[in-house]
């Protein structure tokens, strides 16, 4: 590369970079918090506040009572919110400071799907292209605004399952001895041994679905150890050894770790029907079947035209092997959040499959090569899906769905109508929006309204309690029974929530 092509390709990525970033900081306190996020801003709130993983209470100013404490929830992902914490001895926790986090990882994510692809490819143009398809994309953009750890998973997953592919695959070229020794009997670079362990512990310490990178490896070890067995008669290698290893792992953990083994076990079953995991998982894409086909020219491109078959493999299986156990096996509902940390494994191919197009064209067209880069960037363009971005529904306005209510305005209209020693039933959980009321609150989740007749406990309290509000969106109404919703309806006053889905209601 001479220095003309260098500027070029650094002043591109600093450009795209640039894009990235403002597509993540427009706008970005406009959207109050949404579901998920209050478990973040609650539990960095009260671990700043404490030094302790505890939820907390805003509308009390202390941590929320000890039944809506959860212990799961409040100790995951303690990398991404020790941070946050941190960040809160020179910020306010609004929503627009407390998701500068995930800005920071969304822009993060751009810079390493660039070197990262830049080392499987050994391709400029198509790191570019990688960089720009996640600086722009749906769900890079959408995670990179929210308050999550999965922004922060995108490239941690990224950067570890990479320094796995070094360790197998790279050649050792140091002086250690004995790192020498391993390599010349194994084939294996121990110089990525400590830094696989550790972006493979973050990563899992940030969320469990990292684990599905032992199922992506096993896959890529079994069909190059039948590879070898039947192409180069070898009997005995690393992939064998690494499936060896494996098996033993599997019985370990089932005897020595029976609970361990069981939790995961719930969580999957064969067969599901989870086919919305496809769309989600190209859902950067206007048409589905562009984005199939330019992964799968993509995986071609870089495994026969570019001779890189094992980075090729590597790359399919990573994608391939968790959406596969997505699809057919995760009983939990599907999301896109759970398919995103795998998404930059489809970006690289992608990215590969869009170079590809260019590369056979302008083998075919010599005379004109800067009109089909510009004509192919224009076509990739126009594929890709702006609703996101240009929608009615996009993500710089604050959208009227059941999984984004404006609890900003719903307790905003509470507090116009609240009287002096009301009491409130609604999720304590979301006191973000009621902060410092000291407002009595009894949370939907700790009473017993899931009973049939629930509506014994909303006569109980309001008995108790001379006046009184309940705030109940309709996404709680699971928590609450049928005849349960049926009482407030026909005895207590109805207040115009202004917002689509959520009912307020008051007595005296």
């Amino acid at each position: 590369m001479n220095i003309g092509e260098r500027k070029i390709i650094i002043s591109s990525l600093f450009l795209i970079v640039l894009l990235g970033a403002f597509l993540r900081l427009y706008k970005l306190n406009d959207e109050a918090f949404a579901r998920d996020e209050f478990f973040d801003i609650n539990t960095s709130y009260g671990y700043f506040k404490t030094g302790e993983w505890l939820a907390w209470d805003f509308n009390l100013n202390q941590p929320l009572e000890s039944a809506l404490q959860k212990d799961y929830s409040n100790t995951r992902a303690q990398l991404f919110r020790i941070p946050l914490a941190l960040a809160y001895n020179i910020m306010e926790p609004t929503e627009g400071n407390a998701r500068l986090m995930s800005v920071f990882w969304g822009i993060v994510s751009i810079l390493v799907i660039y070197f990262v692809t830049l080392s499987f490819t050994g391709n400029y143009w198509m790191a570019l292209l990688a960089a720009l398809l996640v600086s722009i994309g749906e769900s890079e953009i959408l995670f990179g605004r929210r308050l999550r750890m999965y922004s922060m998973l995108f490239p941690i997953y990224l950067i570890f399952s990479w320094l796995l592919f070094k360790f197998y695959e790279s050649e050792y070229k140091g002086k250690i001895k004995f790192f020498q020794k391993i390599y010349q009997k194994f084939k294996v670079n121990l110089n990525y041994i400590l830094p696989t362990a550790i972006f493979g512990l973050v990563s899992y310490e940030i969320q469990e679905l990292s684990v599905h990178i032992v199922f992506a490896l096993v896959a890529y070890c079994t069909v190059l150890a039948l590879f070898n067995f039947f192409k180069k008669q070898k009997y005995w290698d690393k992939y064998n050894l690494t499936l060896f290893l494996s098996f033993l792992s599997f019985l370990v953990l089932k005897v020595a770790f029976s609970q361990v083994y069981k939790d995961f076990d719930k969580a999957v079953s064969f067969w599901q029907d989870n086919y919305r995991s496809i769309e989600y998982f190209f859902t950067d894409f206007k048409y589905l079947v562009v984005g199939i086909a330019l992964f799968f020219l993509g995986g071609l491109f870089l495994a026969f035209k570019l001779k890189r078959k094992k980075e090729a493999l590597f790359i399919f299986l990573s994608a391939f092997i968790p959406l596969f156990y997505a699809i057919f096996s995760w009983v939990r509902e599907p999301a896109s959040r759970y398919i995103y940390f795998i998404q930059s494994f489809g970006i690289i191919l992608v990215s590969i499959g869009i170079y590809a197009i260019y590369y056979f064209l302008a083998g075919k067209f010599k005379n004109h090569k800067k009109f089909i880069a510009l004509a192919i960037l224009a076509l990739t363009f126009l594929s890709l899906d702006y609703s996101h971005i240009l929608g009615k529904d996009n993500l710089y306005q604050q959208r009227a769905t059941s999984n984004f209510i404006d609890f900003r305005k719903v307790f905003a209209v509470a507090k116009e109508n609240m009287k002096p020693g009301d009491i409130m039933i609604t999720r304590a959980y979301r006191s973000f929006y009621f902060p410092n009321w000291k407002t009595k609150v009894y949370d939907v989740k700790v009473l017993p309204l899931e009973k049939q007749n629930c509506q014994e406990t909303f006569a109980k309290i309001i008995s108790e309690n001379e006046s009184g509000m309940v705030v109940l969106p309709e996404i709680d109404h699971l928590l609450v029974c049928k005849n349960g919703r049926k009482y407030l309806e026909e005895n207590l006053e109805k207040i115009d929530s202004q917002v689509k889905g959520v009912n307020i209601y008051r007595w005296q």
